[in-house]
């Protein structure tokens, strides 16, 4: 029976966390479309006759590596928790 309620008490946890990541990923998704749509006007390339044209950096990066980062701060904190 006490198995039982550490089953339903882990499922209660990691849907908080669930629910807490969707919400951390859809904040950092909203500000880089946001910071995408502002940065849209963006100027003309420069034609250079010794090579190709260098593109401009993606306005995604920095969510990119958020993501990332978030992942790999979420994933030390529950193996430093697992019991």
């Amino acid at each position: 029976m006490g198995d039982n309620i550490i089953v339903v008490h882990y499922a209660r946890i990691m849907r908080v966390k669930i629910n807490f990541l969707f919400i951390i990923i859809m904040l950092l998704l909203s500000t880089g479309i946001s910071a995408q749509v502002q940065s849209h006007n963006l100027p003309e390339p420069q034609m250079r006759e010794e090579g190709p044209v260098v593109p401009p950096g993606l306005p995604i990066d920095f969510g990119i590596s958020a993501l990332i980062a978030a992942g790999l701060g979420f994933g030390i904190h529950h193996i430093r928790n697992r019991k």
